[in-house]
């Protein structure tokens, strides 16, 4: 079985600092954090390294087109709802790290 690290940030500034730091394979964003919410977030970390194309997967409670719409403007790349089903978190992992690795 293949090892992994997880890197929680205890807020959005938070976020965009470890980015800086660390080489992630995926970021799942929390939508609602404090000082800096993930939409602002994905844009800063987007603005500040565009060049890693790191996938990032929206974690809200909010379902609504428009809440979808603001995270694919902020340059996410998918979206999961809140309770996570721990099924489809792995799919989408799953799936991601593939698109990745080609």
């Amino acid at each position: 079985r293949d090892q992994h690290s997880v890197c929680i940030a205890e807020n959005g500034q938070k976020a965009i600092e470890a980015c800086g730091e660390v080489k992630f394979d995926i970021i799942l964003m929390d939508m609602m954090m404090p000082e800096v919410d993930g939409i602002l977030a994905t844009i800063r970390i987007r603005q500040l390294w565009p060049e890693l194309n790191i996938p990032i997967v929206a974690l809200t409670a909010n379902v609504s087109e428009e809440d979808k719409q603001m995270c694919d403007d902020a340059g996410m790349n998918d979206f999961l709802t809140k309770p996570i089903n721990v099924a489809l978190l792995r799919e989408k992992l799953a799936y991601w790290a593939e698109r990745m690795a080609s």
